[in-house]
Parts: structure tokens; sequence; C-alpha cells
């Protein structure tokens, strides 16, 4: 469909793990194995949904990027809370 190369959401999807992966590092060590685990799952299932979807129809196309905007509020969410505590 479109080279995912030369989506610039791509690239910023990619930039966004190893940010997330130093962030979630300075969680309190009660919330590694649960917040600290979903925010990095989050993270990296955003790039993963803009590859998967770059590979089907339109149709599901646009449910892969909505699946990926969806891990996007849900990594924002998780360094909202990550502080708390």
């Amino acid at each position: 469909m479109f080279n995912p190369k030369r989506l610039k959401v791509l690239d910023r999807a990619i930039d966004l793990v190893p940010v997330i992966e130093r962030l979630s590092d300075k969680f309190p060590r009660r919330e590694d194995f649960e917040l600290g685990s979903q925010i990095r799952r989050a993270a990296k299932r955003i790039g993963s949904n803009i590859d998967e979807g770059n590979s089907r129809g339109i149709t599901e196309y646009i449910y892969f990027l909505k699946c990926a905007i969806g891990s996007c509020k849900s990594t924002r969410r998780c360094t909202l809370c990550g502080g708390q505590g």
C-alpha cells in the first residue's frame, strides 16, 4: 500500500520505544512488572500496528491505524500514572 519507510509517524513511533524504555526504568520497582511492562508493550505496538496495517487492504489499514492511536493513548496514560504511587 504505502512505503512504510516514508511514513514520518512510523519513524517517530520507532524513536519513541527507547525513550519509553528509559522512562519506565525510572518507575518505582513495584510498578516494573505491571505498569512498566504495559507501557513498553504499548509503545512497541504503535509501530507494529502501522506496519501490519500497511500490508493489508485500506479497510484493515484504517483499523490498524485506529489500534495504533489506541496504543498511543495507552502509552500516554501510563506515563501519567508512572510517577504516582
